[in-house]
């Protein structure tokens, strides 16, 4: 149970921030100066998809008896994302 809340968290991390930097990358996002962001509605939709997994890491941040290293918990659902296409030709 605690291995799948770790790897979830990470999830929501990686996931998010790909999501961000390919929004900038390609347009789908722009920031203005007063500090608002808009994006595309299939970029929103996109974004609502991991919304859950976002709470589960917030929680991870705000409850955990230590800080979580953020970074292992992307590298790990990194792994973990691409193991459950069941593919062994497939890997992080």
């Amino acid at each position: 149970m605690k291995n799948k809340l770790v790897v979830s968290c990470a999830m929501v991390v990686l996931l998010c921030s790909m999501l961000v930097i390919t929004g900038h990358a390609s347009g789908l996002i722009s920031t203005r100066n007063s500090g608002s962001v808009t994006i595309s509605q299939e970029e929103y939709n996109r974004l609502k998809r991991y919304a859950e997994m976002d709470v589960i890491l917030q929680y991870v941040e705000d409850w955990y008896y230590q800080e979580p290293d953020v970074d292992k918990l992307i590298e790990t659902a990194t792994r973990y994302m691409l193991y459950g296409l069941e593919d062994p030709y497939t890997f992080y």
